[in-house]
């Protein structure tokens, strides 16, 4: 199977099966990225334009490294490390460092954590693995629509009370995306953006002015 040959490549035939395009992607969103840090440090390599350059430098290689894993391992891990975020956006919720007015990092000494990032792949993770469960015939059943929404609905209600608006936005985007590729009709969604638009009003009020501002 396709999965067994991807599974028996040996290391410099999983380099040459990178895909190019998606790496010279990341790479160009990192030269944009130095180009504006330097250009806020008045045009030199100062304090924020040297630390984007360590940072990109880092994760890019952690994602060469982690794209050696095999899949197998991250499918086995989706509902842990969804949970166990779930349970870092609670304590954040509760102890979690407060900065500008926003409750949202873990102090871990060596490095503040944001959860809300990492529930940005960990909501993919579990869906991904939910619906690799479920048969193409049962995925609109409605008993089978109600985990993926409290399991989506759960972490982004979370993230907006940190009050994190744009984070919860795209953890929100990335889990409707997964929903819609595992083949959930249309309908659904316009049921959905129907009772948002209902609550919208409501739920506006509670946000602070410069979120209001932002919408």
């Amino acid at each position: 199977t396709q999965r067994n040959y991807t599974d028996q490549l040996t290391f410099f035939q999983k380099i040459r099966s990178f895909d190019i395009w998606l790496i010279l992607s990341v790479l160009a969103l990192g030269a944009i990225g130095v180009v504006a840090m330097y250009s806020s440090d008045g045009g030199q390599f100062s304090y924020y334009a040297t630390s984007h350059v360590v940072r990109f430098s880092v994760f890019f290689s952690m994602m060469l490294v982690l794209s050696f894993v095999k899949i197998r391992f991250w499918h086995s891990l989706g509902y842990v490390f969804y949970f166990i975020v779930i349970l870092l956006l609670i304590y954040a919720y509760l102890y979690g460092i407060t900065v500008s007015g926003s409750q949202r990092w873990i102090n871990l000494y060596f490095i503040n954590l944001q959860p809300s990032e990492l529930m940005k792949v960990g909501l993919i993770l579990f869906l991904a693995k939910y619906y690799h469960r479920i048969s193409a015939s049962d995925v609109n059943r409605f008993k089978y629509l109600i985990s993926p929404l409290v399991a989506l609905l759960f972490p982004v209600v979370l993230v907006v009370t940190q009050p994190d608006l744009g984070t919860a936005f795209l953890i929100a985007a990335g889990g409707v995306i997964v929903i819609w590729l595992a083949g959930v009709k249309m309908k659904f969604f316009a049921y959905l953006a129907i009772a948002f638009l209902a609550v919208a009003p409501v739920a506006i009020s509670f946000l602070k002015p410069y979120q209001k501002s932002r919408i």
